[in-house]
């Protein structure tokens, strides 16, 4: 038998979705922040490289990285609100039914 969610548990679980996606979000724009720095302050005889104290990280690959978790993550915030959007209509298009 298929367990079905409730309404409150699909909203706490989209609202998590949206909380994770717009904190990966903010990490991202400040991975491309200190990566731009990076590449700005160094030359080519003698490149930055950014480190936590356990590893470096090239500028250029964390720019890039930083645009790819970006990107997909607007797409999924895009998906999500469609999907709320699709719901919404739904219950109007149901109500003006029973009316």
């Amino acid at each position: 038998m298929k367990k079905s969610h409730k309404p409150t548990d699909r909203a706490f679980l989209l609202l998590t979705a949206i909380i994770v996606l717009v904190i990966i979000t903010m990490m991202s724009l400040w991975a491309i922040d200190i990566s731009v720095t990076a590449l700005v302050l160094g030359t080519a005889e003698q490149p930055l490289f950014l480190t936590n104290g356990f590893w470096k990280t090239n500028p250029t690959q964390l720019y890039h990285s930083g645009l790819w978790l970006i990107t997909i993550c607007m797409i999924s915030l895009a998906v999500i609100c469609i999907y709320l959007t699709i719901i919404v209509f739904r219950k109007k298009i149901q109500e003006e039914k029973h009316e």
